[in-house]
């Protein structure tokens, strides 16, 4: 009530607000006070994992692998807030979920310890313990972004377009590496020819300049798969041309990389083709995402799965690790239905047919980013919002979801909130918050908000609100690209990569990723056209 009350006096201060506003955004927040209550997958119920087991933080109430302590009737839970509180309940489970007392656990850090104790009430033995930070809630404000979600979509390609290395596409068939993340070349380079295209759909005005731009981009990307022969027919690298400053992260990355393929990678060229083909009619840029789409099926497994990394020369998988393939199922769906490649589909229900019976079941979404370590990592270790929030938007978007679907959509939805959404943030011994708020943490050997990840969770929220209606993703759909809004320069148009704020309580904007700012953008385009349907 407390939240309310103070929800209520900030939103009457803002003349625009109705009183009818302030009873939607109370009831939304009273919903999703409630469904903090429902635990994410509980381990040890249906046979579900636990999968927090590496977690520093939650949002709905969670539940953890404690010991049985012989003897013992029940146990008995106790959480130490840092502010001195106290709570106590008792449970006859070792492993019981928090949701007794979690609406009354303020934000901050917490230590749990549950103890067994007998019939007369003693403690006999401890089952567990674990510290924790009880993260800060969504509560709804209705605020407003600070431009339409349409001009800041557009504002953010246009930066990128005005980029000297993008610009330099124009006159180029080869990439300016002073951009040093150019020598990422699949993400990069084919999130640029998706911008471009984007912006000739958009913007006819500058169509001509646009698909320059795009169509030298996407002919470096065919040159660069087929400059060498590999077992990836039509796949260009992940890793190309050494950007000018060797020393670099991107320089380090591409030369630890040499040789090795990220499976996940290939499918933004492939969707980036697709993009030319829309924008101009060539066959030739459909045929190379069928080349693509191709060669997923050649080096698919039997059970349905990819490895995370290959070798580019050989097709040996590098490390244990398995794809998490939400996008190449988003490429290879639309290969079979907005371009009638009916022989790509045994393909997608053979991947489909793993992650439901085998991804979803371990519910481990690691990273899948080229520069982690996760060959080495422990299961449950490093999971990210990158793995489950494509895929919700995947099953969500199917012609006819199953209930499955649904079901699994929703806990992907649901994990990537309780583990990277930040709604708030506490503030520092100087009274700042280090980051743009709300925002979204990239996955756990990286916590650091991305602009990217709030676009990620994002289409997770949009997706379900397409299917269901479901009020409050939409919510908290708009806090998160509102947020972006806010962090958007307003002059150039730069949504920067990095959400947290330098010690000069500035962004980051010289540690920028193109790519990061195409998913922005398409989250809020997405948002745009939703909004614009239902008026």
């Amino acid at each position: 009530m407390k939240r309310l009350f103070l929800l209520s006096i900030c939103a009457a201060a803002v003349s625009c607000v109705s009183s009818h506003d302030l009873a939607d955004n109370e009831e939304l927040t009273r919903i999703a006070e409630s469904e903090y209550l429902v635990p994410v997958r509980q381990g040890g119920v249906d046979g579900s994992p636990f999968w927090n087991i590496h977690s520093t933080r939650f949002l709905y109430a969670p539940a953890f692998d404690f010991d049985v302590v012989d003897g013992a009737e029940k146990y008995r839970y106790t959480l130490k807030h840092e502010n001195g509180e106290e709570l106590v309940f008792e449970s006859e489970c070792p492993s019981d979920n928090l949701s007794a007392v979690w609406s009354d656990v303020e934000p901050g850090n917490v230590k749990l310890s549950v103890e067994g104790v007998n019939g007369a009430g003693e403690t006999i033995g401890r089952a567990g313990e674990r510290k924790f930070f009880r993260a800060y809630p969504f509560v709804a404000k209705g605020d407003a972004p600070a431009r339409s979600y349409r001009e800041a979509a557009l504002k953010a390609c246009l930066y990128v377009h005005n980029m000297p290395a993008v610009q330099h596409w124009k006159e180029s068939k080869t990439p300016d590496m002073s951009y040093p993340y150019n020598a990422y070349v699949c993400k990069i380079i084919g999130a640029t020819v998706r911008t471009e295209c984007l912006l000739a759909k958009e913007l006819p005005h500058m169509r001509d300049e646009a698909l320059s731009i795009a169509r030298n981009a996407a002919g470096y990307l065919a040159m660069m798969a087929g400059s060498e022969k590999t077992v990836l027919e039509g796949w260009p690298p992940t890793y190309g041309v050494a950007p000018d400053d060797v020393d670099s992260h991107p320089a380090k990355v591409a030369r630890l990389n040499a040789g090795k393929m990220m499976v996940l990678e290939a499918s933004v060229p492939g969707e980036a083709y697709l993009d030319m083909y829309d924008a101009t009619g060539e066959e030739v840029w459909k045929e190379r995402a069928r080349t693509i789409a191709g060669t997923y099926a050649l080096i698919q497994r039997e059970n349905g799965s990819w490895p995370t990394r290959i070798d580019r020369y050989t097709g040996e998988r590098i490390g244990q690790t398995d794809a998490y393939p939400g996008h190449i199922l988003r490429f290879l769906r639309r290969c079979v239905e907005q371009y009638g490649m009916a022989d790509v589909q045994m393909t997608v229900d053979k991947a489909e047919a793993y992650i439901r019976d085998v991804a979803m079941v371990a519910f481990d979404l690691t990273g899948q980013f080229e520069d982690s370590l996760y060959d080495v990592l422990e299961p449950y270790s490093n999971l990210t919002n990158f793995t489950g929030s494509p895929y919700a938007d995947y099953l969500l978007t199917k012609a006819e979801p199953t209930e499955e679907d649904v079901m699994n959509a929703r806990d992907l939805i649901r994990l990537s909130e309780d583990q990277f959404v930040h709604w708030d943030y506490p503030l520092d011994s100087l009274g700042f918050r280090d980051r743009v708020t709300p925002c979204v943490n990239e996955q756990y050997m990286f916590e650091v908000p991305i602009d990217a990840s709030s676009a990620d969770v994002c289409d997770g929220y949009l997706a379900l609100y397409e299917y269901s209606k479901d009020s409050l993703a939409l919510a908290k759909a708009k806090a998160l690209l509102n947020a972006l809004t806010r962090a958007q320069d307003p002059v150039t148009g730069q949504i920067p990569t990095s959400l947290q704020y330098t010690g000069g309580r500035d962004l980051n904007a010289e540690d920028f990723w193109l790519n990061c700012s195409w998913w922005s953008a398409k989250a809020l385009l997405r948002l745009d056209s939703i909004l614009r349907q239902e008026k």
